[in-house]
């Protein structure tokens, strides 16, 4: 590993908008915006043959099922 000197400048104005916890905060927020997208996401039902008619209307594609989007209100 080969080391280089480097100019290091005091900062001239202003502030450090990311501290540690502010990335701290950021980063789980973010997390808990994945897990709720998880929660969200739907699987295909995956189905062979004449399965995929017994489960009423559906688009049948290379075995993946595709249903309407059940909306509870």
């Amino acid at each position: 590993m080969i080391s280089h000197p480097v100019g290091h400048r005091p900062r001239h104005a202003g502030a450090s908008h990311y501290g540690t916890w502010g990335r701290l905060k950021v980063g789980v927020v973010d997390l808990a915006g994945v897990a709720w997208l998880q929660r969200r996401w739907n699987r295909p039902d995956i189905v062979t043959g004449a399965t995929a008619q017994t489960n009423g209307p559906a688009r049948v594609d290379r075995g993946i099922v595709a249903r309407p989007l059940e909306h509870s209100h």
